[in-house]
């Protein structure tokens, strides 16, 4: 069930209309109607408010912030001394969330970055897995990815947990989504009837297609969890999504959820 602050958010809903992008693009980041990319953004606010602790003063950055799912309803969350930052490498989002959310709520900003990636932006002119971001360190309380670490190589992954870990407060909160593999999961992963069978391995990450490795790869849990423990977290927890458990996942979420907090 909701906390109370969660359900304050969804029943303020309706004042966020001016705030939500158009069908189009909301189809874009795989939302089938404005309405289930109303619903996805108020279920990931849950679990942000009940799991992730974040607050209405929370500082919070979100890298692949896309056109709102996330950011919108923190519109109606977030307090004054709150603040929102989105990295987003496809600009017209980027303009678009200026125009329809920074000038109502300034303490929400969105930055444009071209991050190359084989799927999504293959003519991007900036390479992530070398990227700074430009923020100083101990910037935020909490830092979140929906679908990035689904669509990002090993060099990447790895410099995106080094710049979230010094960008972190001590006993901040990494929120991301991915797909992560097990014994358990790996064997029963060709029957799964989603289509998404990680069958190609490639290095230290398995793939749906060799030719396009970016458009949705996995990684081994236990490799994931080593890296983010050698960048200084702690406290790695995994919510399993309905893509390995459709009849019992552990949140309500396709993709698997991980949690873990900066050590400090």
């Amino acid at each position: 069930m909701p906390s109370a602050d969660v359900e304050t958010v969804i029943a303020r809903a309706n004042e966020s209309v001016d705030l939500l992008p158009t069908q189009e693009e909301s189809t874009i980041i795989g939302s089938d109607s404005i309405s289930h990319f109303v619903e996805i953004g108020h279920d990931f606010i849950g679990y942000l408010v009940d799991i992730a602790r974040i607050t209405p003063d929370s500082k919070i950055l979100e890298i692949g912030s896309g056109i709102g799912r996330i950011f919108i309803p923190l519109t109606r969350y977030l307090s004054g001394k709150g603040s929102f930052d989105g990295v987003e490498p496809i600009e017209r989002f980027v303009t678009a969330s200026t125009e329809r959310v920074t000038t109502k709520f300034p303490n929400f900003q969105f930055h444009f970055v071209d991050f190359s990636n084989d799927f999504y932006n293959p003519k991007g002119a900036v390479d992530p897995a070398k990227y700074r971001f430009q923020w100083p360190d101990a910037s935020f309380d909490c830092v979140i990815l929906v679908s990035v670490f689904t669509h990002v190589k090993t060099p990447v992954l790895e410099n995106y947990l080094s710049e979230i870990a010094r960008m972190l407060k001590p006993g901040g909160v990494l929120f991301a989504t991915a797909f992560l593999l097990d014994h358990d999961v790996k064997r029963r992963m060709p029957t799964f009837k989603h289509g998404l069978n990680f069958a190609h391995r490639m290095g230290k990450m398995q793939v749906v297609d060799t030719t396009k490795p970016e458009g949705a790869l996995a990684y081994e849990e236990k490799h994931f969890a080593q890296l983010a423990k050698k960048r200084g977290f702690i406290d790695f927890n995994l919510h399993r999504g309905s893509w390995t458990e459709p009849s019992k996942p552990s949140y309500g979420g396709f993709q698997d959820l991980v949690i873990c907090r900066k050590k400090g």
